[in-house]
């Protein structure tokens, strides 16, 4: 809202970028708690209450956030934003699924998890450029096929 107030009103996509850090701090949490509570064997309830409870968060809010962002740059295309939004996140989840018990049996729970949520703050970092030069990015798709449907 103060952002929107400071642009005189007018909301732009970049404003919603913003709240990834919040929610990437929750994930960042999480994984953490359940890879060391799982390999070290703390208490189920602080595995399942704190680390699956961040783990839901991140998982609804972070897709959330960057697709809303996507469709409100790009409205005319929203449905094959969200066809591939989809298509990724099944090939991450499918992969997570696939080689996470195989790797976990190798070399425990540590690793895999964290290079799991390394890489889900590496995409998420990807919002750092979009909100500082989203508004140029777009300026330069402005005139394409996209936005004339």
């Amino acid at each position: 809202m103060k952002a929107t107030r400071k642009n005189r009103g007018i909301r732009e996509p970049e404003m919603r970028l913003p709240a990834i850090a919040i929610y990437m701090a929750i994930m960042i949490i999480g994984n953490f708690v359940v890879a060391f509570g799982y390999e070290y064997k703390w208490d189920w309830r602080i595995i399942v209450i704190i680390g699956y409870t961040a783990a839901g968060i991140q998982v609804a809010a972070l897709p959330a956030i960057a697709s809303t962002y996507a469709v409100d740059s790009y409205k005319p295309v929203a449905g094959s934003i969200f066809v591939s939004i989809t298509v990724n996140k099944n090939l991450w989840g499918y992969g997570f699924s696939k080689f996470i018990t195989p790797w976990i049996e190798e070399s425990g729970y540590i690793k895999p998890i964290m290079l799991n949520m390394c890489l889900t703050t590496l995409w998420c970092l990807c919002a750092i450029p979009f909100y500082v030069y989203g508004k140029k990015f777009r300026g330069w798709t402005a005139k394409s096929s996209v936005h004339k449907m």
